[in-house]
């Protein structure tokens, strides 16, 4: 699949689950578009300076020790639902207040449902694992090369 059907796809889910109007999301390609290799840039170079920091040896072997320790360990007493579901509220209003006012104010009223759908998606226990195995294949990759 080339990258221009990604977008598009992107841009389906956007309005479908966030509710976005269109005349938001055809704004955002357009900018997209003049802006593509600045942006690009600039977030390769944020990214590239902040794992260069992270990704020092006493902090990656932290680390690892952790997601050895997430994966592979048993789990403790399980919690109850009221707990879980606590956490998960608390989880929320922290994603709510990580994100820009703006963006929730650009997308509209379906801001919120359509945050909350992404939330109980990510929180699927089969992904989870997937995501753990993954981050531990890219920090193998990232130790090795």
């Amino acid at each position: 699949m080339n990258r221009g059907m990604a977008n598009d796809l992107d841009c389906v889910a956007v309005v479908r689950v966030f509710g976005a109007p269109q005349s938001v999301v055809r704004l955002a390609l357009a900018v997209r578009a003049l802006l593509h290799n600045t942006i690009n840039a600039v977030v390769n170079f944020y990214l590239d300076r902040k794992l260069r920091k992270l990704l020092v040896a006493p902090r990656l072997g932290h680390l690892l020790h952790l997601l050895r320790g997430a994966v592979f360990q048993p789990r403790g007493t399980p919690s109850s639902p009221a707990d879980l579901e606590a956490r998960a509220g608390r989880t929320l209003d922290q994603l709510e207040k990580l994100l820009p006012s703006w963006l929730s104010r650009w997308i509209g009223p379906g801001y919120r449902i359509g945050l909350l759908t992404l939330f109980t998606a990510i929180q699927s226990p089969q992904l989870n694992k997937q995501v753990r195995a993954l981050l531990q294949m890219v920090l193998a990759q990232y130790v090795v090369f």
